[in-house]
């Protein structure tokens, strides 16, 4: 009987991850110029789509050439507490967590870049990790990666 039981919370487990993993959850990176000139500004702005799912905690890292790109600056986390730290040139690490959960589209970070020079580089997004914030469960996000032409 003690085993049947060990079995249903397994399985039960495994369900509520693979629900969590079906929903839909979307993480996106949106430049706002997709062509700038070398010497112009760009904004790449990391977006979490959670279509219903409240998405509760995520660990993240924004990947991009850095003698294509010099990053500037960046508005902090949104709409949920978290961190930054784009003290190594190329990557942009940071996280958030709410602990309500977000369940819709939230945009959770905007990224100021210089156009360094011409060329291409890509805007690599990996979600290390995310959890739902009322379960805690896994969630495995579809992500949409970008990039940008530098023109002369």
């Amino acid at each position: 009987m003690k085993r049947f039981l060990v079995i249903l919370v397994v399985i039960g487990i495994l369900a509520s991850v693979t629900a969590v993993a079906a929903a839909g959850v979307v993480a996106s990176v949106s430049p706002s110029n997709l062509m700038p000139r070398i010497g112009q500004s760009v904004t790449v702005t990391v977006r979490i789509a959670g279509n219903g799912v409240p998405v509760g905690a995520f660990g993240a890292t924004l990947v991009y050439d850095p003698t294509i790109l010099r990053y500037e600056s960046d508005g902090g986390i949104v709409g949920m507490t978290g961190v930054v730290n784009a003290t190594q040139p190329g990557k942009v690490f940071f996280n958030g967590v709410n602990i309500k959960g977000v369940p819709n589209t939230n945009d959770v970070l905007a990224v100021k870049f210089t156009a360094l020079k011409a060329g291409v580089t890509p805007l690599d997004l990996t979600i290390t990790s995310m959890a739902e914030s009322k379960t805690f469960a896994s969630i495995l996000p579809l992500v949409r990666d970008g990039q940008l032409w530098v023109r002369r």
